[in-house]
């Protein structure tokens, strides 16, 4: 294509999407429901009724902490991305590398951008995960960013789970004229490219995260927000991503062996320099994926994607509606019992406020001084003056009576939220009994199995994340860049090239982490079982046992230097002891049926358990 046919095609595409019905519902949706998130959770015109009457409109919000305990459960029990050698004779390098993405998903931000990605997936239905190269470090660096969807527009037909059969996405943003010069010098030049401001929530036809909000879709705050006068700075770019079957060449090196693929574009330009004419090579077809920067109708880049492989937009996905296609979260189903227990509530408070005085019925004339009697009433002790006999012309106007039942309507509303949601108090940490470890366990477990459709999509998207992750560090990451390598039995720093190999496949298995609070405590329940006896036998300890007990990480790993302390100097007792029982041609000391060099071992182990038994045993109680 020329450049003004790729740009056609490239906006063809978007605006068939992006201004659909399915976008606007979509988009007007995930706004009023973080905004029913931020508490702003009654209509506009109920608010302006009530504001009229001058009668209280409250929010006790009890949706948003049960997002947040998901949200908060799935920080302080994180996921590991475990790396599965298709070969199982590479499992040594599984743990290598285990480490490596441990490593960079923790450097990167990986953990709280998951966080914010599946936040967004329980308000809106979608949540997007970008993993970008950032080279402001001087070498490249993996980093992790949740994206706003409503930046995001993508191709309508994909209807898989997190749109695994998607064609194309696109970002659409805002850059400062600084950030576009830094990542494409020269061009703000040649294109004339300004910053343009733009009032914020006000329909602008640019950045999506701008948009919809301005149509009286946000709730009460939108003319608050556009009275601030609040505006936003940049130059509109779009990201667009999208996939092509291309010819893909598959070439090995004569002179090492190794393996190189490259699709069709990269390999024209570079195969005379590089005379790869002479290399093995086969040819297929092979899914390739590209991107391309456009701001406006000017490509300010194009080239084959980061990744290609995959999307470096990994999105998870909710529920999906059959009428509209449209995905949503959680959310969606926690309004209303929500909404109901907000009205019955402010109706209970007006009730209490309209029968605080009862007023009274009385006749003209009876009153010494009418206008002095309205400013006294309402006191605690007040003196209103009659005329005589003006105390017979009073009577007492009964309280308007309590609706009967209206306090039971609104605890069903509250109880409601909770047999909705199927977050119960277990996940929120508010349960007021007493119980037994296991059965709080098991309601915990069953409330995430009421949840589990949204578990299931941030394991898939992490899977992904894995793949990408490894493809990174093969193709980005320089050979002397360093690694750092935690796993149960290695803990140093290693370069990129000695940790993986590029012709060893995976498949990736999300698992709960090590360091998780859930790990750690189903961990130690099962070694508080078996411990006892295992010390009483007088079987060694291993230093990784102290990463499992429920004490302070600096406690657990000043203990674990200990046990490979004390293990070091019993190795080298045995190499002392077999030296000198080799030099005498005797063990010293020996008695039949028991050599010396034995004794010592059982001493060693005995005295190990001494030591460690008592702390363990304290531990377990």
């Amino acid at each position: 294509m020329s450049d003004s046919e790729f740009v056609s095609a490239i906006e063809s595409d978007y605006n068939d999407s992006n201004t659909t019905i399915y976008f606007t519902k979509f988009r007007s949706e995930y706004i009023q429901n973080y905004a029913f998130f931020d508490g702003e959770q009654w209509d506009e015109e109920d608010v302006k009724a009530l504001s009229d009457e001058q009668k209280a409109y409250v929010v006790f919000n009890r949706v948003a902490i049960n997002i947040d305990a998901l949200t908060g459960y799935s920080i302080i029990n994180p996921q590991d991305i475990l790396p599965i050698p298709i070969d199982i004779g590479d499992i040594v390098v599984d743990e290598i590398l285990e480490g490596a993405i441990r490593f960079i998903r923790r450097k990167g931000g990986a953990l709280n951008a998951e966080a914010m990605v599946l936040m967004n997936l329980l308000i809106g239905g979608i949540g997007v995960l970008n993993i970008y190269l950032d080279y402001s470090y001087g070498q490249p660096k993996i980093m992790f960013e949740s994206v706003n969807p409503l930046e995001m527009t993508w191709d309508i037909s994909a209807d898989k789970p997190n749109l695994e059969n998607c064609g194309w996405m696109c970002r659409e943003r805002l850059y400062s004229a600084n950030n576009v010069e830094y990542m494409w010098p020269g061009k703000i030049k040649k294109y004339g490219l300004t910053e343009v401001s733009y009032r914020v929530f006000e329909q602008t036809g640019v950045q999506q995260v701008l948009n919809f909000a301005g149509q009286g879709q946000y709730g009460s705050t939108t003319g608050a927000i556009s009275e601030l006068g609040l505006t936003t700075t940049g130059i509109p770019i779009k990201e667009y991503q999208w996939w092509e079957t291309s010819d893909v060449y598959t070439l090995t090196n004569p002179s090492n062996g190794e393996i190189l693929v490259m699709g069709r574009e990269r390999y024209d330009k570079v195969k005379d320099e590089l005379g790869l004419d002479k290399f093995p090579k086969t040819k297929d077809k092979r899914r390739m994926y590209y991107k391309a920067f456009l701001s406006g109708s000017n490509i300010l880049e194009k080239g084959e994607n980061t990744s290609a492989k995959r999307f470096t937009y990994q999105v998870a996905t909710g529920k999906r509606r059959l009428s509209d296609g449209i995905w949503y979260g959680a959310m969606s189903q926690w309004k209303d019992p929500q909404k109901w227990a907000n009205k019955f509530f402010s109706s209970i408070l007006d009730i209490i406020a309209a029968n605080t005085k009862g007023g009274a019925f009385i006749e003209t004339g009876a009153l010494e001084d009418p206008r002095e009697a309205e400013n006294q009433w309402a006191k605690s002790s007040p003196l209103i003056r009659l005329k005589r006999g003006g105390v017979n012309r009073i009577r007492d106007r009964s309280p308007h009576p309590y609706p009967s039942g209206i306090e039971r309507m609104m605890t069903f509303a509250i109880e409601a939220i909770r047999e909705v949601s199927g977050v119960n108090v277990e996940i929120l940490g508010l349960a007021d009994r007493r119980q037994a470890g296991v059965v709080e366990s098991s309601r915990k477990q069953s409330a995430l199995a009421i949840v589990a459709k949204y578990v299931a999509a941030m394991t898939k998207l992490r899977e992904e994340e894995g793949y990408l992750i490894i493809e990174f560090m093969r193709t980005y990451m320089m050979p002397d860049q360093l690694i750092k390598i935690d796993s149960a039995n290695i803990n140093r720093f290693d370069t990129v090239e000695a940790i993986f190999n590029n012709d060893i496949e995976y498949e990736m298995l999300v698992d709960e982490a090590p360091t998780s609070v859930n790990y750690k405590e189903k961990a130690w329940a099962g070694i508080a079982q078996v411990l006892p006896i295992l010390l009483r036998t007088g079987v060694p300890i291993p230093p990784e046992l102290t990463d499992y007990a429920p004490i302070p990480t600096s406690l657990s790993q000043k203990w674990k230097q200990l046990i490979i302390q004390r293990q070091q100097q019993e190795e080298q007792m045995r190499a002392l002891q077999a030296q000198l029982a080799g030099a005498a041609g005797q063990a010293p000391g020996g008695q039949p049926g028991q050599p010396a060099q034995g004794r010592d071992i059982n001493n060693l182990i005995t005295s190990n358990q001494s030591e460690l038994q008592g702390g363990l045993e304290g531990l377990l109680s």
